[in-house]
């Protein structure tokens, strides 16, 4: 069964759903409207939650993405102003219950022609990683994946033995980067900067605006990792 499959599976949904109002119950949220479904991909699905309380949202990913609920459970512990509230977590399943989020920010730039917003927003993201950077280990630990500087040029060679389909003239050419890029990495280490969660799709999507605070969504492509990567 694909992922889009699951997410639609009757089976699923009614598991889903029997968590979601032994969440909701559970914090005193009032009654249940009709779910939206209104987010479903291979790697993820978001289901708007409408309750007495306001609208709260599910979300749940992929087996390869599950790592984000634990990550957003960190990130909310040390750095609460920079997500939406937390309401419950099922870190075995990658299931989250967040309240709304407020809107996105691509709508709002569109709207007021103005990126002056990120003269906030990145010194937001970037504190974040400073005050995580001493949960790297912790961050490892549950799952987000280890993209440390020490850890790329092996991965570069693994890379290089599946890449089946590249003609020899391609795969001697990127053979020659191996020492390259293990330099790259030691240069860059060498400025001494903590690796650390690093979010690895960090763009106008992926912000909110909820009561004038920049909120930061959509941890399952994060890693751990150099800071600057984000910048790529």
């Amino acid at each position: 069964m694909d992922g889009v499959s699951v997410w639609t599976d009757p089976l699923w949904l009614a598991e889903a759903h029997e968590w979601i109002h032994a969440e909701v119950a559970r914090l005193d949220l009032g009654a249940v409207g009709p779910f939206d479904q209104h987010h479903v991909q291979p790697w993820s699905t978001v289901m708007r939650v409408p309750t007495e309380g306001g609208d709260v949202y599910f979300k749940a990913n992929t087996a390869a993405l599950q790592h984000e609920a634990a990550a957003v459970t960190l990130i909310a512990a040390q750095r609460p102003d920079c997500v939406p509230p937390l309401l419950a977590a099922d870190l075995e399943r990658g299931w989250m219950l967040m309240a709304a989020a407020g809107d996105r920010l691509r709508e709002i730039v569109e709207r007021e022609r103005d990126l002056s917003c990120w003269l906030d927003i990145l010194p937001l993201y970037a504190g974040l990683q400073i005050d995580l950077a001493d949960h790297a280990d912790e961050l490892i630990a549950v799952g987000v994946p280890d993209m440390r500087l020490s850890t790329l040029p092996s991965s570069f060679e693994n890379m290089l033995d599946d890449l089946v389909e590249l003609s020899a003239f391609d795969l001697r050419r990127l053979e020659r980067n191996v020492s390259r890029v293990k330099e790259m990495c030691d240069e860059l280490a060498g400025y001494g900067l903590p690796e650390t969660i690093q979010h690895d799709d960090f763009h106008d999507g992926q912000v909110f605006v909820r009561d004038r605070r920049y909120l930061l969504l959509d941890w399952g492509d994060a890693c751990v990792s150099h800071p600057f990567f984000t910048l790529s």
